[in-house]
């Protein structure tokens, strides 16, 4: 496993930190599950919150074997800090890939986690970033 320290300086005490392509696995998790989108039913007026990756994760998870192509897993980088966006951008492509599919495995594991196991998800995963 491949483990790299990036620099950055943090503007509110001026330190600088060092992350790690875990830290940057947590980090991208918690955004990515924290990321909340607001549903609403025309029918009834009723609206609700809803957690935007985890409904996306559940809507893709079971395409991923059914479906040629393979589902692409989109992430909007608007849902992401510019902090954590500028770190990803530095990361070498094959470190970034891990660091992505880490993340979405996750999600998908919140989801169904004996079936991304036994359906060997992991390694079929696909995505981009979307603006």
């Amino acid at each position: 496993m491949w483990a790299i320290k990036l620099q950055i300086t943090d503007p509110v005490i001026n330190k600088k930190k060092y992350y790690t392509t875990a830290a940057l696995k947590d980090e991208l998790t918690k955004q990515l599950s924290s990321t909340l989108e607001a549903n609403s039913n025309s029918e009834n007026n009723d609206e609700n919150t809803v957690y935007k990756y985890h409904k996306y994760a559940q809507k893709l998870l079971y395409e991923i074997n059914l479906l040629k192509p393979t589902p692409v897993f989109e992430i909007s980088l608007a849902d992401l800090s510019q902090e954590l966006i500028q770190e990803l951008q530095m990361l070498h492509e094959e470190i970034l890939n891990e660091v992505v599919i880490d993340a979405i495995s996750r999600i998908y594991e919140s989801v169904n986690f004996d079936y991304v196991h036994t359906a060997e998800i992991r390694g079929k995963i696909r995505w981009v970033f979307v603006k």
